[in-house]
């Protein structure tokens, strides 16, 4: 990528003992926007733990799960969903943290998803990352 505020694309040629291929490259400063999502100035996680959330209504309901575990070494496959039906969750490597329950539909409003920060409204950004990211998808399901 060579887009202000990018992360450094970092390709391996050879696998390694914890990823393959491609990677994002975050050092504590960089950030991508994905789409317009959902999170106001304020808000935002703590260094302990991982935090997934989504505003219902007109409060934001989270799930977190603790960092403690986590080293510098090893690959995470870590999920948040909302279910659409009052549960708001996060996994990492297939281990439930936290769970939060609502109920509602997710509110609309025009602040972007980030990949490697936490949105300020809409054109500012806290709590970068640091580390490497491999893949990253942003879905949204249709009614089912």
């Amino acid at each position: 990528m060579n887009v202000a505020g990018a992360p450094r694309f970092e390709l391996l040629s050879t696998p390694s003992e914890d990823r393959y291929g491609g990677s994002l490259v975050f050092t504590g400063s960089e950030r991508v926007t994905f789409y317009d999502a959902d999170n106001t100035a304020g808000e935002g996680s703590a260094p302990t733990q991982l935090r997934f959330g989504v505003r219902i209504g007109a409060s934001y309901a989270y799930a977190t799960a603790s960092t403690s575990g986590l080293n510098g070494t090893d690959s995470y496959y870590v999920i948040g969903a909302y279910d659409g039906a009052g549960g708001v969750r996060l996994f990492v490597d297939d281990v439930q943290g936290t769970a939060a329950t609502t109920s509602g539909g997710v509110v609309q409003n025009d602040v972007p998803v980030l990949l490697g920060a936490d949105p300020q409204g809409t054109a500012d950004a806290r709590f970068f990352f640091q580390g490497k990211i491999q893949q990253a998808l942003v879905q949204r399901w249709g009614p089912h």
